[in-house]
């Protein structure tokens, strides 16, 4: 089992991409039969001088998917590949806000549209961004967080905040957020299994009501694709 404590390269060790900055990779076929395109996501790369494209291909079906998207929202879609982070749906209309990777792997998306607003996270190797991101959904992040970091105060839930867990590692949570809902997905690897790092990753997507089911698919992919 691997912990590394280098919890203060968080978001101040990330460098940011171009908003919008992507390139076409194909196109993802899914369990239903349909299809949407994909996009590597361009980013600027902490550990060399300029920018580099996310890897990824549809080549060879890379980018086959045993989960079902519902049709009537196929044509509405597009896919996000950034690299350290799981693959993402978004509005096709939806532009990138931002995208940036840390030198310690940690890694942020966010894309935003008329209809939704999306954020996905991974704290990658970093044990205390880990623990303090899981605090609010996860009572034993916080109570490692205090034991391992004395005096560090972990993330704060937000107001309103609803949480059901699913599963020992999983949470499903929402919460108000200026007049929309926000709704969300939690991962937590605690690191107790042998062959599990420390890690959190999450996935927001924020919504007015009449977007609800845009979000549930959105947010299903994501579990999906990190249900291990």
């Amino acid at each position: 089992m691997k912990k590394t404590f280098a919890f203060l390269l968080g978001i101040s060790a990330f460098s940011c991409a171009l908003a919008d900055s992507v390139t076409p990779i194909g196109r993802a076929s899914f369990k239903n039969g349909v299809q949407i395109p994909a996009y590597a996501v361009i980013y600027q790369n902490p550990m060399e001088d300029g920018m580099t494209t996310s890897e990824g291909s549809c080549r060879q079906n890379a980018c086959s998917f045993q989960f079902t998207v519902p049709a009537e929202q196929a044509a509405s879609l597009k896919l996000l590949k950034l690299d350290n982070l799981s693959w993402i749906l978004v509005p096709k209309d939806a532009t990138i806000t931002r995208a940036q990777i840390g030198a310690n792997g940690s890694a942020v998306l966010a894309a935003k549209s008329t209809k939704a607003a999306i954020t996905a996270y991974d704290s990658s190797a970093c044990v205390g961004c880990a623990l303090s991101a899981a605090a609010p959904y996860f009572d034993n992040a916080r109570r490692e967080l205090e034991e391992t970091f004395p005096g560090m105060d972990g993330d704060r839930p937000k107001k309103g905040l609803k949480s059901v867990r699913k599963d020992r590692t999983t949470a499903f949570y929402s919460y108000p957020a200026n007049g929309r809902t926000t709704h969300g997905v939690a991962k937590l690897l605690d690191g107790k299994n042998p062959y599990d790092d420390v890690n959190f990753n999450q996935l927001e997507v924020t919504v007015d009501q009449k977007n609800t089911k845009l979000a549930t698919t959105i947010l299903n992919f994501y579990y999906f694709q990190n249900k291990r």
